[in-house]
């Protein structure tokens, strides 16, 4: 699958630039005033009536008390924990990731052109050239959690052997040392409500989803902006966050949007797939009314196409104008007609 930033641009009139983490972060961060700052403290508890966070620091132990208290402490969020005591946390998503970044000057011999990601059975490979001109990378396997700790990049490299340039050279070109790996986690199970007394989660901390979706740092910044001018408009924090809640529990991604707790990549989550009841049976067939990607890489790996293969564009049609049952997911499945290219 193939992405133009160009087409982007054509689409929705505004441009998208693909960004380090570390870069948008310093972004972020040289807009505030370094007293705000604070780094290597790691909350340990919050009173979320009261305001109030204890934490861990370099020199000890410490609470701090406000009016507000935003936590934006990620997938593995202790102050959700915190709040929400019965919730039963992240789910493993079915796979593993490993990811890098190929040097600028290893990576210009490369010209990757555009934004893509390459599907196999039970594996991806995604391609992201940066605007500073090196190249990112991910790479995802069917697998276990904690499976191969200690793989190598060229261990990777022969996972993905045989797939299109130029997966083999950016492997080869990446830093042993850049190379990071990570079970991949979701939150199945949906929040009841964002905020608790005088906290309010943000972020991956309050609806964390799988990289598929595309979502995680984009939702993150929408929460941001929402609770920012919800707190321009009501100075009282309970009523503030109550808008809060009302505007971002319907529009951040639900159970519908989720991948199930045993699919992995290209690895169907269980029963017959929205493309089998549609009729569908090869790779170049149309590809109707996905709930996920897992779907979607069922049906073109599933019947006997090349593992490694490179979709250039997969085409969303109507479907018959029916309305299909999902008995296994218990979603109605809303045929329409798009293109991702």
């Amino acid at each position: 699958m193939r992405t133009h930033v160009e087409e982007l641009r054509r689409r929705f009139g505004v441009p998208g630039f693909a960004l380090h983490r570390a870069e948008l972060m310093d972004t972020l961060t040289r807009a505030l005033p370094e007293v705000m700052i604070h780094t290597e403290h790691r909350v340990t508890g919050v009173r979320a009536a009261e305001g109030t966070v204890s934490y861990q620091g370099p020199y000890g132990s410490g609470t701090v008390t406000a009016d507000l208290v935003v936590a934006a402490d990620g997938l593995h969020s202790t102050v959700r924990a915190s709040l929400f005591p019965a919730h039963p946390g992240p789910a493993y998503a079915g796979y593993v990731t490993w990811r890098g970044v190929a040097p600028q000057h290893e990576a210009a011999q490369l010209r990757p052109g555009s934004v893509s990601e390459s599907w196999g059975r039970a594996r991806r490979f995604g391609i992201v050239p940066l605007a500073d001109g090196r190249v990112y990378w991910y790479a995802t396997l069917g697998l276990p959690a904690d499976a191969l700790l200690q793989l190598a990049l060229d261990q990777l490299a022969e996972r993905v052997r045989g797939w299109h340039e130029p997966i083999a050279q950016l492997l080869a070109a990446t830093p042993p040392e850049a190379l990071l790996r990570h079970d991949t986690h979701s939150l199945i199970t949906p929040l009841p409500s964002y905020a608790a007394g005088r906290v309010v989660l943000l972020g991956d901390a309050a609806h964390a989803v799988s990289p598929d979706l595309a979502q995680g740092a984009s939702q993150a910044l929408e929460d941001a902006v929402r609770l920012t001018r919800t707190l321009e408009h009501e100075r009282q924090t309970p009523a503030a966050l109550a808008a809060y809640d009302r505007v971002r529990l319907p529009r951040t991604p639900g159970p519908g949007l989720r991948p199930g707790r045993a699919a992995g990549p290209g690895r169907p989550s269980g029963g017959r797939s929205p493309a089998r009841r549609c009729g569908l049976g090869s790779a170049d067939a149309a590809v109707h009314a996905y709930h996920h990607r897992d779907d979607v890489m069922e049906a073109l790996t599933t019947r006997g196409g090349p593992s490694g293969f490179h979709v250039g564009s997969v085409v969303i049609r109507a479907c018959a104008r029916q309305r299909i049952r999902d008995d296994r997911r218990g979603h109605r499945w809303n045929c329409g007609t798009s293109r991702s290219s």
